[in-house]
């Protein structure tokens, strides 16, 4: 494949200038560019832009009300879904900002070649923004899980399971960052086209960064489903845990389908074009990562799920009472119950209730007094 670079490099000025001028790429037969008003698909993504963007506002708002305010205890959780929230903000400026000029889902030849360059540097900090949301909100899965279905002070298979995930994550997604970031020298040739260098193989980068991102949502979706079903719990209510968390289903698939979307960038000319549905996936990947982060807190302050360390948050929690069973093989894998405070004044009050019934039948008078008063 010829490079661009090159190309220019061997052109004298004047072509070198009619060449930047011209189209990105060779239109199609019969085709022609279309540099003022290219066609594109601006309002299907202004819609899922400002939809997702208003979803997670309002969930991270919530989350740090009830953090703050009600529960008034943070978790290095908390700190990460800020930063979270900060670096899916910048995506979102990301996608607003190519809307401008010259907007998402437009051909190449569409686009002159000397601006090419601004849209593919947006583009780039779009792919590193996804990367430190990724790095932010799968470790605070991974930790509240953890502390969820852990009791405290314990060290299960499931304890360590999450938490090597969790080293695993940060550190695939931070040698993604450093290898795509160091992919081209000099370091502008990876947006700018134009400058002469030297790159990585694209594809082996972004198959690898597809694929385990795809593989890394699996596993940490399944991850606590069997130790739901082992939940002292009716069917019933199992599947409804189970479907709180199927929620990760959505992000597994815009994962999926950013498999998809990638190859054909990878494979297409077009490159403008198809990397815009890549950008829309990731986007969606995203929101729909953040709900799962907001529906697994918001679910266990409410009950729904088993909270191990109620004994420890108990003035900051309200917890139902659930229990594991207990393998007779493995005590770590077991958990015991943790009633919460109101649960133990409930269960004082059925005591003496039943004190007094039995009082009342072994001495009729007790009754006829009590019933007098």
């Amino acid at each position: 494949m010829i490079d661009v670079a090159d190309l220019l490099a061997s052109l004298p000025p004047a072509a070198r200038e009619a060449v930047l001028d011209g189209p990105a790429h060779t239109p199609p037969e019969g085709i022609m560019p279309n540099f003022d008003n290219p066609q594109s698909q601006n309002r299907l993504v202004i819609g899922a832009a400002t939809t997702g963007f208003v979803l997670i506002t309002i969930i991270f708002l919530a989350r740090i009300y009830s953090r703050a305010f009600c529960l008034k205890r943070v978790h290095i959780e908390d700190g990460l879904i800020v930063a979270g929230f900060g670096t899916l903000t910048a995506y979102g400026w990301c996608l607003y900002y190519i809307l401008d000029k010259p907007g998402l889902f437009v051909h190449q030849w569409d686009i002159r070649l000397k601006d090419l360059s601004q849209f593919l540097w947006v583009i780039y900090l779009g792919i590193n923004f996804y990367g430190a949301t990724m790095l932010s909100l799968k470790p605070v899965v991974l930790l509240e899980w953890s502390r969820t279905f852990v009791p405290h002070g314990t060290r299960n298979t499931f304890w360590w399971t999450c938490h090597i995930l969790l080293v695993v994550n940060i550190l695939f997604y931070g040698s993604i960052k450093i290898a795509s970031n160091l992919s081209c020298q000099p370091h502008n040739k990876i947006w700018d086209k134009t400058v002469q260098g030297t790159c990585l193989n694209e594809g082996i980068i972004w198959a690898s960064y597809s694929c385990l991102n795809f593989v890394s949502d699996i596993i940490i979706l399944i991850l606590p489903q069997k130790v739901i079903w082992r939940l002292k719990l009716s069917r019933t209510k199992k599947i409804g845990v189970s479907i709180v968390f199927a929620f990760g289903l959505l992000a597994c698939l815009a994962a999926t389908l950013r498999i998809v979307t990638s190859a054909r960038y990878l494979e297409s000319t077009d490159k403008t074009f198809t990397v815009s549905a890549v950008a829309l996936c990731c986007w969606a990947e995203l929101v729909f990562l953040f709900v799962v982060v907001y529906h697994r807190k918001t679910h266990a302050s409410s009950g729904t799920y088993p909270q191990p360390r109620a004994a420890e948050e108990a003035s900051y929690e309200q917890v139902d009472e659930y229990s594991l069973k207990a393998s007779g093989d493995d005590q770590n894998d077991s958990y015991s119950h943790y009633p919460n405070e109101h649960a133990l004044k409930a269960s004082e009050i059925t005591r003496t209730a039943h004190v007094m019934t039995i009082s009342e039948e072994n001495n009729p008078n007790m009754a006829t007094l009590r019933h007098q008063q």
